[in-house]
């Protein structure tokens, strides 16, 4: 049972918002004691730690941690160092009060918390749920009633003087009922998205699998015989490509060198009309990585585009970038234009050679020196090879000689250029594109990341009718 405070006080109306006759606003002080948390002086002796003790909850316990009520963090206190002042009852509301301000859940059973806390001990005539959703629903209230320069936190005087809106204790719960239930069917929806989503992910993997490997375009390929074969293509390719370095004063004297043939016995079999080469084959000119700056180059300047600034396939327009000041001979060297497929060389190996073609809406940008870039030939449809090294297929050929690293990967120069490519016909690299775009909308993943944004929205919407009094008659 919660231990009686001091009585509860308050006006209706003289408070964050106006509030229904019935209802008032009170400070956390006039309805419950607050209580802060302590750790045992010397955090490090495991001796003070024991799995059958008290209970002891940190911020971290917290961190993710969705459900209403908690009854044991990752440690708990052994009895001997239990600072007893810092004991809370059961349905006790938990605030953590520093890194970061406005974590909240309700005491399962009685515990202790770390100095991370401000616990408030209620009285009976308060439901600690009702106390627990108004903490939610006003987390920037009580982070802007917070202080400190190394960190924000906010103090057990602080946090009493704080306004809570009081409803008579029938009312209390079934507001708490009422978001229970409102906030379950939330539950269920977002569920659903994010199924939703891992179904899209799935589905697009499968359709670009079948688009680079021909399976896709079979029925096409059957009633449009290509008037020029991958091959024949190729052919044409690879001696534009020799006639472009031939032409180049710079390698004058210098010997031209075929690109190298991938082994085609470790790779699928294509349709006979189809064949494999490897990247270097479609490329003008070498590969370049990127430009290296320091954070205090940021600022003001040209725009220039970093890794989280895109991701397979896509990227942030050129107005949506960060800003770097560079040189004009640096600004010329590292620019970008449109043709040009950039390509990720070092990340994670979940984010390791993703890549995007340039396109108008990218333009200006410079880019950074966790990427390469690459100009592909112009006798090969561009948006067929994004879509190839978009591919499951394409960015493991990308990334199989992989150099790993801690808590990364590094792919070079070299792995780019011997990465085996499929190509098709002109013709069917077309049709591959059309096939894909009218098959796979790229706003179908804008349209689920709007609805999972509405979502935490609707949640905040239905806090702000519940405590203004509007969510239950």
């Amino acid at each position: 049972m919660r231990e009686q405070v001091k009585r509860t006080v308050g006006v209706p109306n003289d408070g964050r918002w106006k509030l229904p006759a019935d209802w008032m606003w009170s400070k956390a002080s006039d309805f419950s004691r607050v209580v802060g948390g302590s750790t045992p002086r010397n955090a490090s002796d495991n001796s003070n730690y024991n799995s059958e003790g008290i209970p002891w909850i940190t911020p971290a316990d917290l961190s993710g941690y969705a459900k209403a009520t908690i009854g044991i963090g990752r440690r708990s206190l052994a009895k001997h160092v239990v600072n007893r002042n810092a004991l809370v009852p059961t349905g006790s509301v938990l605030i953590s009060s520093r890194a970061p301000v406005g974590y909240c859940a309700v005491a399962a059973n009685p515990l202790t918390t770390n100095q991370g806390f401000r616990s408030l001990i209620l009285n009976e005539s308060i439901n600690p749920f009702f106390i627990r959703y108004y903490v939610i629903y006003s987390k920037e209230y009580l982070q802007a009633n917070a202080s400190g320069t190394t960190f924000k936190e906010i103090s057990g005087s602080v946090l009493g003087d704080l306004l809570f809106p009081l409803a008579p204790i029938d009312i209390q719960e079934r507001v708490v009922a009422r978001v229970d239930e409102l906030f379950a069917e939330l539950d269920d929806a977002e569920a659903a998205l994010s199924r939703a989503r891992s179904d899209l992910a799935t589905w697009r993997k499968a359709l670009l699998k079948a688009a680079v490997t021909g399976e896709l375009t079979a029925d096409w390929r059957a009633d449009n015989p290509p008037t020029e074969t991958g091959a024949e293509l190729l052919a044409r390719i690879l001696a534009d490509r020799r006639a472009r370095w031939l032409a180049d004063p710079r390698n004058r004297g210098k010997r031209y060198i075929e690109p190298e043939e991938p082994d085609t016995t470790i790779l699928p079999i294509l349709p006979t009309s189809w064949v494999w080469a490897n990247l270097e084959a479609f490329l003008v000119g070498g590969i370049q990585n990127g430009l290296y700056m320091s954070q205090s180059a940021y600022g003001t300047g040209a725009p220039i585009i970093r890794i989280d600034d895109f991701q397979p396939a896509k990227a942030r327009p050129s107005a949506a970038l960060r800003r770097v000041t560079v040189s004009s001979t640096i600004h010329d060297i590292y620019s970008l234009n449109e043709g040009d497929c950039v390509i990720n060389r070092v990340n994670s190996l979940s984010h390791l050679a993703k890549s995007f073609m340039v396109r108008k809406q990218h333009l200006p940008a410079l880019f950074e020196s966790n990427m390469m870039r690459a100009k592909p030939s112009t006798m090969m449809v561009l948006d067929y090879l994004e879509t190839y090294l978009a591919s499951d297929i394409g960015r493991s050929r990308l990334c199989r000689n992989a150099k790993a690293a801690v808590n990364q990967a590094s792919i070079n120069q070299t792995d780019v250029n011997l990465t085996p490519v499929p190509l098709p016909p002109i013709c069917e690299q077309i049709a591959i594109v059309e096939m894909i775009s009218r098959q796979l909308n790229p706003a179908n993943d804008d349209d689920l990341m709007s609805l999972e944004k509405a979502g935490s929205i609707l949640r905040q919407s239905i806090l702000a009718a519940a405590f203004r009094g509007e969510l239950v008659a």
